[in-house]
């Protein structure tokens, strides 16, 4: 499982982490993605999570309006 430290500081992780609980599977949470990561720093996990074996990716975050970088939406903001 894929976040960050601010969508669990938010209490927003819980209810996908206990839906992963419930059904039994294991999991690990790799929680030290930024918010906003770059290309590099999501790839770095993809990388951890092929090397892991692992069959599924539960990404748990925010996604920005109309896709645009916090940059770009303060330069649009303007």
């Amino acid at each position: 499982m894929f976040t960050d430290k601010g969508i669990e500081g938010a209490g927003l992780f819980a209810l996908p982490e206990e839906a992963v609980k419930a059904s039994g599977a294991e999991y690990y949470v790799l929680d030290e993605l930024p918010p906003e990561p770059s290309y590099m720093a999501v790839q770095k996990l993809v990388d951890e999570f092929k090397a892991s074996g692992a069959d599924l990716i539960v990404a748990c975050g925010r996604r920005l309006r109309h896709g645009r970088s916090q940059a770009g939406k303060r330069a649009g903001d303007r």
